[in-house]
């Protein structure tokens, strides 16, 4: 028998077969089962998104000189090993 993080898993492991097409393929809960099920999806159509130019996102000279200023407060950094 399973416990603790073991009847954990197996539980998960049945939920997600059922959740992924298993013998309910949808989150309908229907409490009977036909010889042939036929089940609708149904998708929303496709929004359209407004163009939008690409931002700049190079740092301003500023940026890079503050980093760089704040590179120099870390007491033994990871890049330098």
């Amino acid at each position: 028998t399973f416990h603790g993080a073991l009847l954990d898993a197996e539980l998960l492991a049945q939920v997600y077969v059922e959740l992924t097409g298993g013998r309910q393929i949808g989150l309908e809960l229907a409490t009977t089962v036909t010889e042939t099920t036929i089940i609708e999806f149904r998708r929303s159509p496709a929004k359209k998104r407004e163009f939008r130019a690409p931002r700049p996102h190079d740092a301003s000279e500023e940026e890079l000189a503050r980093h760089r200023e704040f590179l120099t407060t870390i007491a033994s950094p990871l890049w330098d090993t």
